[in-house]
């Protein structure tokens, strides 16, 4: 008898490594949403309650849409590796123009870590062979 394993490639450690982050950061979003719903930054923040209204439904949508991503990253669904590539491609343009503008101590530090582990992402999501074999066999 033969598993089933042969045809459907096993998921990369790599892509659910990505996907749990998408997850985690999900998670964050959410509860920053509800705490700036809620009123809890207007004294650290000086934010008026529109503002803080405002940023708790902008977080509110990140968290779904991180949700979204990542769940649908375990389940090998193209789109979302392309909407997270895309996302990755964005973040590393602001890594640049970070590490352009605030080269000295931390910033440039914090920059060059992110732009790294963007670059992994990329590899992982698009030229690693078993990604794609995962992508390609789950549509």
């Amino acid at each position: 008898m033969s598993s089933g394993s042969a045809l459907t490639p096993e998921r990369p450690g790599i892509i659910t490594f990505i996907a749990w982050l998408l997850i985690i950061k999900s998670a964050m979003a959410a509860v920053t949403a509800v705490f700036a719903l809620f009123g809890f930054f207007t004294d650290s923040t000086g934010l008026t309650d529109s503002q803080l209204l405002t940023v708790g439904v902008a977080e509110a949508v990140i968290a779904i849409l991180l949700l979204w991503a990542g769940n649908s990253l375990l389940s090998g669904n193209k789109k979302a590796r392309n909407f997270v590539g895309a996302v990755i491609g964005i973040r590393l343009v602001a890594t640049a123009i970070v590490m352009l503008t605030h080269h000295q101590g931390g910033y440039l530090a914090v920059s060059f870590f992110g732009a790294a582990i963007g670059l992994l992402a990329l590899y992982a999501l698009f030229t690693d062979k078993n990604s794609e074999d995962y992508f390609e066999h789950n549509l």
